[in-house]
């Protein structure tokens, strides 16, 4: 068996501060991998506010024209009616939600009538929401649950066929709306 032996300066391999500065830069390339990976991570994770776990969907509405028993010196204005929408809401978020105010408004977001879930001036001009039969004052749309949810506008003026935006608020300041066409 031959041994073969290399004589000094006979091959050359890479030099010992080569060597190193090849391992910090591959050391370097998985450290950023790492943090890029991390970051994105986390990214995905955000923290659980009551503003964020606090999510409604509006999945169906209607909005009609119901008649008035209001009289006025005249006659009765059939321009002038109470307008009611039925929402049906689920609840996506984590928490219980408040249903604080409905505005009825048009497509241009003009507010054409509020009515208040809460508050002095609840039952004041008929104006009421209720959650499942029960008054909103009273009620909150329960965390997971679908909830029918009824308002009246009185004595608004809609028009038949055009489509008016119904956008509900929270107690916590989040807006949900939907584009209802008015209907007799």
């Amino acid at each position: 068996m031959k041994v073969k032996v290399f004589k000094k300066g006979g091959t050359k391999a890479v030099s010992p501060i080569i060597a190193v500065l090849l391992l910090i830069l591959i050391a370097v390339a998985a450290a950023v991998l790492v943090y890029a990976w991390v970051v994105g991570y986390a990214g995905q994770i955000r923290p659980t506010t009551p503003e964020t776990a606090e999510r409604l969907k509006i999945e169906a509405g209607k909005l009609f024209v119901a008649g008035t028993d209001i009289t006025t010196t005249d006659q009765d204005n059939p321009n002038r009616m109470d307008v009611n929408a039925t929402l049906y809401i689920r609840n996506t978020g984590g928490t219980d939600v408040n249903i604080t105010d409905v505005y009825l408004l048009t497509t241009g977001l003009e507010v054409i009538n509020i009515t208040r879930g809460y508050g002095p001036n609840l039952y004041y001009n008929k104006r009421w929401v209720y959650i499942d039969h029960v008054s909103a004052a009273h009620t909150l749309l329960g965390a997971g649950k679908v909830a029918r949810v009824d308002i009246c506008f009185p004595d608004t003026t809609v028009q038949k066929g055009r489509t008016y935006l119904v956008k509900v608020v929270t107690s916590l300041g989040n807006e949900y709306s939907i584009p209802l066409k008015a209907t007799g």
